[in-house]
């Protein structure tokens, strides 16, 4: 119940922001936080930081709160989410795994792992980690289209043309972007596996949208 609760107070996007929005879940969340109050907690996280001294005085903070408590996945984050603001993806990474590894509430941990390799290039990795939040939530639209991209950068078309289609079976109603973006995608995607009537079918679906 709590696994529940406190994933869907979680706005997340796909800059790797994770922001609370439930009373519910703030209260649960401040309890499991020890003697840091939730604001606290948040303006570690959250710091609009300018300037290098900055930086590095919010991780001597976070540092000396590791320190005292060592178990506490949020700072691990926070420290992450630093590095990742300095362009120092290596030991963003670094961060976001200890925080994992310490989190019961692994899922937000991933997504910053995640764009943090795909900001880093290394969509091999990037598409791991994202593939592991959409075991979770099966109906991740966005996370699900992105993954679909990387395969198709990475150029592994069958498995871009799996996650296309599962997209459209899932969510008929809304596809990936717009339906003109995910017939394209789709074409091209047939098209370089030589399906070409799987894909003249498409692009035909395609020029009627935008004749």
């Amino acid at each position: 119940e709590y696994l529940n609760y406190i994933y869907n107070s979680y706005k997340i996007d796909l800059s790797g922001i994770i922001f609370i929005n439930d009373e519910k879940a703030e209260k649960e969340f401040e309890k499991r936080s020890g003697e840091f109050s939730q604001k606290e907690l948040q303006n570690l996280l959250f710091s609009n930081l300018k300037n290098s001294k900055e930086y590095n005085f919010t991780i001597d903070i976070l540092n000396q709160k590791i320190k005292e408590n060592p178990d506490m996945a949020f700072l691990y984050a926070a420290k992450g989410r630093i590095f990742f603001k300095q362009g120092n993806f290596d030991k963003a990474i670094n961060e976001f795994q200890k925080a994992i590894s310490k989190s019961e509430i692994q899922t937000p941990y991933y997504l910053l792992l995640a764009d943090t390799y795909f900001k880093k290039g290394d969509l091999k990795n990037a598409i791991i980690n994202y593939n592991k939040i959409i075991e979770v939530y099966p109906y991740s639209l966005a996370i699900m289209a992105k993954t679909a991209n990387l395969y198709l950068q990475t150029e592994q078309y069958n498995k871009a043309r799996q996650m296309y289609l599962k997209i459209n079976e899932i969510f008929p109603w809304v596809p990936y972007n717009s339906m003109e973006t995910y017939y394209n995608q789709l074409a091209y995607t047939e098209y370089k596996l030589n399906n070409y009537k799987n894909a003249l079918q498409y692009l035909k679906q395609l020029e009627e949208i935008n004749p």
